[in-house]
């Protein structure tokens, strides 16, 4: 274990320090991925930040440039498989992209496809397809609440470490710099960011460490 002096977890840090949940669409850049094209300019009234609409798998790269990943499951992805189809694909663009919030978006029950889809989930969340534009634009709110939220973003980014076989003692001290930075109003991680513990972790995956860095300084505006 990683022995830190006055180390104390972003759950503690939080009981004590309650944060409103107001959402910042403005954040948000969406891959839709559905093979009956997606209504965006409701969501994009709605203050959305960025959406783009694919109708089928094209190339992983494609996806490096969005935080949020919308996919279908009927008629998407079934070159990759054809039975799991969309599903398939939503997992393997969580393996390779960790950092993403990867959300399903079908109107088939996931049971139809994956009797056990939620054991075997590594993705962030489902939305149905039938929902009405203000009810969609809540579930994604929710789902992505990471992206604002200091203490959602945490929970997402330790998630996604631990599933990646980091260390517990690397995850610890990220913790520690992460609650030092919300109680000190400085983002410690920027300032110990060539730490051999951090660099680790960003060997691993620099989006998990950047998201942590950017939610921080979002944090920080709001303090001052």
């Amino acid at each position: 274990m990683c022995i830190l002096s006055n180390y104390k977890t972003v759950n503690e840090w939080n009981q004590k320090n309650p944060i409103a949940k107001n959402p910042r669409r403005e954040l948000i850049k969406m891959c839709v991925i559905d093979d009956e094209g997606f209504e965006k300019e409701s969501l994009l009234n709605l203050k959305f930040g960025e959406i783009y609409v694919m109708d089928e798998f094209r190339n992983m790269n494609d996806f490096e440039h969005y935080n949020v990943i919308l996919c279908d499951i009927k008629g998407v992805g079934s070159e990759l498989d054809n039975q799991l189809e969309g599903i398939a694909l939503a997992r393997e663009i969580k393996k390779l992209y960790p950092d993403k919030i990867v959300i399903q978006y079908s109107g088939q029950a996931v049971h139809d496809y994956d009797p056990n889809f939620y054991q075997n989930m590594i993705i962030d969340g489902f939305v149905k397809k039938d929902l009405s534009t203000p009810r969609l634009a809540e579930e994604i709110d929710a789902n992505c609440s990471m992206l604002w939220d200091p203490c959602d973003a945490w929970k997402y980014i330790e998630k996604n470490l631990r599933n990646l076989g980091v260390y517990n003692k690397n995850i610890a001290y990220f913790e520690h710099l992460y609650v030092k930075s919300l109680e000190k109003n400085r983002n410690y991680l920027d300032i110990n960011k060539n730490d051999a513990n951090l660099k680790i972790i960003k060997s691993i995956s620099m989006g998990l460490f950047n998201l942590g860095l950017n939610v921080l300084n979002l944090y920080l505006e709001s303090k001052k």
